[in-house]
């Protein structure tokens, strides 16, 4: 009787989660389909629903409504110069590494941050680690006081959606 009670139980579960498994975009896209022979299923949804299926962000592909570039949020690479824990002086220092790096190459978005008991400079929002390599190398070529101590660093980037 027990053994009954679990296989029947098994089943359920097994039919539940392969239900539950399948997507909305799936469930939708069988849903309406209309085959002939075997009927046709008429879906009801706001109006408003049905507009914003298949659009892209914006006026186009790469710009908001406003015609200013979409800007999204993504794992990729940034480019760490300098970390320092010195209560004294790494604050100091991070700000002052980063107007040099400003002065250099002005295109480039800075942050310093203060994560206990560490001040972080990173550098650039890369999409690849080729290019964050490439541009490493461009820095530590002008800057060559600053090569010692960059290395690349994966983290949640701000890139311009192509």
């Amino acid at each position: 009787m027990n053994y009954f009670k679990l296989l029947t139980i098994s089943l359920f579960a097994i039919c539940c989660s392969s239900i539950y498994a399948q997507s909305e975009n799936e469930i939708i896209t069988e849903l309406q389909r209309n085959v002939n022979g075997q009927g046709t299923i008429k879906i009801y949804a706001d109006p408003k629903i049905n507009a914003l299926v298949g659009q892209t962000t914006g006026t186009n592909s790469n710009s908001n409504t406003n015609g200013e570039p979409t800007i999204v949020k993504m794992q990729g690479y940034r480019i760490q110069v300098f970390s320092g824990n010195d209560a004294k002086t790494a604050k100091g220092e991070a700000f002052q590494k980063e107007q040099t790096i400003k002065s250099s190459f002005p295109s480039l978005r800075t942050s310093v941050t203060y994560t206990a008991p560490f001040w972080k400079l990173r550098i650039g929002d890369f999409r690849t680690r080729e290019e964050a390599e490439a541009m490493m190398k461009q820095i530590s070529q002008q800057l060559p006081s600053l090569g010692r101590e960059m290395y690349i660093v994966s983290e949640e980037v701000r890139v311009q959606e192509l």
